[in-house]
């Protein structure tokens, strides 16, 4: 027996060797909590290297790595990273660890195997590859509404954390957005990771690249996402393609289209019944003019309506205005305010289609809309 049980060790052990990175992180409640259902949130940046029977590379991503010890038995391991250590178990090719087990919930972390890396040291990015240039993620097998775009900025473009900064460019469905993000870059033997947090919505989501082949990255990522439902993430395997800034003449040409007095022919303007202080938004009206000297002015018009009241409300925001080099957005730079993106679906010369966040008229509220919204000249 106790044979048997070394050798079922050992061969755990032998199963566990390569690297592995955490996919998700798993939060269940143990009793009811009003308001706290199961959580599923993204977490693929932890690296684990079993290199023996018994030594453990610990990485997180962007982190210095540190060698620690692990054992198992019975499917059961237990890992000791200086000070601190984890415990978990080892499931058919899924390794789970747990992360905090309270009387009111569990969390667990579940790692998986990473794909073998075709890399060679020639074909490996560095910190300048993704300077100033422009990438469109494709997946492998076709699916309805999932891409993404992103314009990194030159190395001197750095957020308010000394963080190089990109712009994400997502269509999720009827919807798509520009948002601003970061990124940090690591490695790790011949694998390559590159993670890009979205600032705003607070969200991380990590590529690991291993193989090149016609000026194309192929990679895997976990579809990024928090949720409620019982369903796990899955792992996509993408493919990351360079693309082409526009050149100066084709700016230009939409920079042409652009300029004029642009008005919505459907009604964007958000309005909320339950926290505003009016029944009902009547008679609302969106127009965006882009001007020949890079100036913007936007106005937004509509009646809000109480039993005994009508108030015709205005509100006009200026500044300047470009596009971005990939030409999938507008960038908005109000006089007062913070910079806003506006994502185009669709241009000709009258006729724009555009995905922006618009705010309601009511000067005190916070809430607003990303809106699908068509303009004509």
């Amino acid at each position: 027996m106790i044979i048997f049980l070394v050798l079922t060790s050992k061969l755990i052990g032998q199963n566990l060797q390569g690297i592995w990175l955490s996919s998700f992180t798993l939060e269940t409640t143990k009793k009811h909590i009003p308001y706290k259902p199961d959580s599923i949130f993204i977490k693929a940046n932890l690296l684990l290297d079993f290199i023996d029977d018994e030594n453990v590379i610990f990485k997180p991503l962007g982190h210095e790595k540190e060698t620690g010890k692990f054992s198992i038995s019975n499917n059961k391991i237990k890992i000791k990273i200086g000070n601190d250590s984890l415990e978990g178990e080892f499931l058919k090719n899924e390794l789970i660890l747990t992360l905090i087990d309270t009387v009111e919930s569990i969390s667990k972390i579940y790692f998986k195997k990473i794909t073998t890396s075709e890399l060679t040291p020639s074909q490996l990015p560095n910190s300048s590859t993704f300077f100033n240039s422009s990438w469109i993620v494709k997946p492998e097998v076709n699916f309805e509404y999932y891409g993404v775009k992103f314009n990194f900025l030159n190395k001197d473009s750095l957020d308010s954390f000394n963080r190089n900064i990109v712009l994400i460019t997502k269509n999720e469905g009827l919807y798509g957005f520009t948002e601003k993000g970061s990124y940090k870059i690591d490695f790790y033997k011949n694998h390559f990771f590159i993670g890009i947090f979205n600032t705003s919505i607070n969200e991380e989501t990590v590529y690991h690249f291993y193989k090149f082949k016609k000026n194309e990255f192929f990679a895997d990522t976990y579809q990024n996402f928090y949720s409620y439902s019982k369903s796990l993430p899955k792992l996509n395997k993408i493919k990351f393609i360079k693309t082409d800034y526009l050149t100066t003449e084709q700016i230009n040409l939409l920079r042409s289209k652009l300029i004029g007095k642009w008005k919505a022919i459907n009604n964007p303007i958000p309005f909320d019944s339950i926290s505003s202080n009016y029944k009902k938004l009547e008679n609302q009206s969106f127009e965006l003019v882009f001007k020949e000297n890079r100036d913007y002015e936007l106005t937004k018009k509509g009646i809000l309506i109480n039993e005994n009241s009508r108030v015709q409300k205005t509100v006009i925001s200026n500044g300047k205005w470009g596009i971005s080099k990939t030409g999938n957005y507008i960038k908005l730079k109000p006089n007062n305010g913070w910079v806003k993106y506006i994502t185009i679906e669709k241009l000709s010369n009258d006729y724009l289609k555009i995905f922006y966040d618009v705010k309601t008229l009511e000067k005190n509220s916070h809430f607003l809309s990303r809106t699908l919204i068509e303009l004509i000249k």
